[in-house]
């Protein structure tokens, strides 16, 4: 497969590895080629090695490409998130935010959970989150920028969005980090957590406590599974955020595996096993709102009742995975529990209590521990009534799953605005591949300000149903009028794209524009 990269335009003596990477990436050539090649020009040496200026090369065709799954593996193979577009001071996360599509905002929050630094984008841009506004007037900072950094604000100035906005601010309220010499020593179990700060919309308080509790856990290096309850409001976050802890597991994964009969005591078990996760990584079996049997599975499993020759392996339990049997490492396993009940309980502890506590234990060191009693007590109840009392006794930790603020509720619909724009994007161009043959040379562009978001996010979200209600607001109020708009469009003439002007015909932009009474324009 190495040999279908195309090369044709390029000389044998003047192609380069990471030319040949590009070409392979802009192709459309998948995940594990990309990887093969990068790891076979790392090992190499020699004057096939990739410099780290190529490295940005590459990075820079990720983003150009849209290639939001290539991202955090050409950054592991080198590229500085941080680096700069070639003979000029624009940052790589600027020339991400110019692409204007649901997939910059990916890759935005990728470079920022990769270490880039938001401070390289003009704070005059999001400095007050997606309530930040551009003032006609020139502001101080603006008198204080250098020319290039002031034509950088210029250029971005349509292209920071609600979203993009809300990227940049969070970036800059991160959790504090650990004493340097604790922080690497954990590396590979708070990670991920790490970086769902940046990924995730909303819940930085379950963030907050499950990254609390994962530290816990190894700086005492308990053996058993930790195991939380993810409590709150349906709809909120919950499988987002375990899938983001490390690799993710189902509950209907998890199997009993007897051994063969006539496995004898000295056959290698591991000969025919292999880990699930990642060195280190952790792997996180996750129960959403399970029945009994799935209860009953998970709590055999905490329990040890699988019935392997203890001279095998006693500590490691498995599961089943296309026929095979794959390692679970105990010790490095969380198991979540979404609960279905205890969302009323929830709500009423936060309104009555978290806040409150929050500023009379403000300046004393137990004042985590004293709000996750309180959680305890007000939920403790109702979810042993429906997990039952067995498998509640292995709960270490409850984790709040909070109703969206009113900015994040406004940031969620503004991401399924661009969803909706790229999805009219995608049946636009397969629609005139279909007809002519070819794609379309048409960009989309929404153009939704934050008032539009936020009414839209204000009138549709219900807090029993979560982002789903914000979704399918989105879907019926302007979704439907977006569709309608097109298909009155001159888009859709049969001429367009056939004749003489063709190439010219297809060289254009498409605003779609969301007013405050969610009414569409498409331009």
């Amino acid at each position: 497969e190495l040999d279908s990269v195309d090369t044709s335009n390029q000389t044998a003596e003047a192609t380069r590895p990471s030319q040949i990477v590009c070409r392979a990436i802009e192709s459309g050539h998948d995940y594990d080629l990309i990887k093969e090649l990068l790891t076979n020009y790392s090992q190499s040496g020699g004057g096939d090695t990739i410099s780290p200026e190529e490295k940005l090369d590459i990075l820079l065709s990720v983003i150009a490409c849209s290639r939001t799954d290539l991202v955090d593996l050409v950054i592991e193979n080198g590229a500085d998130p941080n680096g700069r577009v070639h003979n000029s001071e624009i940052p790589l996360i600027a020339s991400a935010i110019l692409n204007r599509n649901s997939t910059s905002v990916s890759i935005v929050k990728l470079l920022l959970a990769a270490g880039a630094d938001p401070n390289s984008i003009p704070k005059s841009l999001w400095e007050h989150g997606v309530f930040t506004y551009q003032s006609p007037e020139p502001d101080d900072d603006d008198e204080l920028m250098d020319s290039g950094l002031k034509a950088l604000k210029d250029t971005l100035e349509e292209s920071v969005n609600v979203s993009i906005r809300h990227c940049l601010f969070q970036a800059t309220r991160t959790l504090p980090p650990l004493p340097a010499s604790v922080e690497m020593y954990l590396l590979p179990f708070i990670k991920r957590i790490t970086r769902a700060e940046h990924l995730l919309i909303g819940q930085r308080t379950a963030i907050k406590w499950v990254r609390m509790f994962i530290i816990m856990k190894f700086m005492t290096r308990t053996n058993s599974p930790l195991v939380m309850a993810f409590v709150g409001p349906a709809g909120h976050g919950k499988s987002s955020l375990a899938k983001e802890l490390g690799t993710f597991i189902p509950i209907s994964s998890l199997q009993r595996v007897d051994p063969d009969p006539g496995e004898g005591e000295d056959e290698e078990l591991s000969n025919d096993t292999s880990p699930t996760n990642a060195p280190g990584e952790l792997e996180v079996i996750f129960v959403d709102k399970g029945d009994k049997a799935e209860y009953q599975r998970l709590l055999s499993f905490l329990e040890g009742e699988d019935a392997f020759d203890p001279w095998l392996i006693m500590s490691i339990g498995y599961y089943l995975s296309e026929g095979e049997k794959v390692i679970i490492d105990r010790s490095n396993t969380l198991c979540i529990i979404a609960a279905s009940s205890g969302e009323d309980k929830v709500m009423e502890y936060y309104d009555l209590n978290s806040r409150e506590l929050e500023v009379e234990l403000a300046d004393t060191a137990n004042w985590e521990s004293r709000l996750h009693r309180e959680l305890e007590l007000f939920v403790a109840n109702d979810l042993e009534k429906e997990i039952g009392t067995s498998l509640a006794g292995h709960v270490s930790c409850y984790i709040p799953f909070t109703p969206f603020s009113k900015t994040e509720a406004a940031v969620l619909a503004h991401s399924y605005l661009l969803k909706a724009t790229d999805s009219l994007a995608e049946f636009h161009d397969s629609l005139h591949h279909a007809k002519l043959g070819e794609s379309d040379n048409v960009t989309f562009i929404l153009d939704a300000q934050v008032e539009a978001c936020d009414n839209l996010a204000t009138t549709v979200y219900v807090i029993k149903l979560g982002a789903r209600s914000i979704e399918q607001g989105v879907f019926k109020a302007v979704q439907s009028q977006m569709v309608q708009h097109y298909l009155k469009s001159d888009l859709l003439k049969e001429n367009r794209g056939q004749g003489e002007n063709a190439g010219n015909a297809g060289d254009r932009c498409v605003t779609i524009t969301v007013g405050e009474d969610f009414a569409i324009r498409l331009e």
